[in-house]
């Protein structure tokens, strides 16, 4: 999610972007590491010949396709609803967060307990 966020935060409002835009907010938001290092030094490391071997850019492609699936979702609920008020039904959207399948861990000892 904080991937998403960051994107969205730095990119939400530009027309369009690349690959490359998104593969330089994540590193640089430290949200992926490429060889053990963030930040500048991951893209600078992730830089090959082969675009199919920069870890960066292939990072910034799988979250691509994640918004191509959410974007899919958020239309095809849109058209429900769309459908449901032209027949003059009211809609009430709620979304409830997902529960936790697991109590929180012990901070100090993160195996206690199982």
């Amino acid at each position: 999610m904080q991937v998403i966020k960051q994107l969205y935060a730095a990119l939400g409002h530009q027309e369009s972007f690349s690959l490359n835009d998104m593969a330089v907010v994540i590193a640089q938001g430290r949200l992926m590491t490429a060889y053990g290092y963030a930040g500048d030094d991951a893209i600078r490391l992730s830089m090959t010949d082969q675009e199919s071997m920069n870890s960066a850019l292939m990072n910034a492609k799988m979250y691509a396709e994640v918004f191509r699936m959410l974007m899919r979702k958020i239309d095809a609920l849109s058209d429900r609803i769309r459908a449901l008020e032209e027949k003059g039904k009211s809609v009430i959207v709620h979304f409830e967060p997902p529960v936790a399948s697991a109590p929180p861990s012990d901070p100090v000892d993160p195996l206690k307990g199982r």
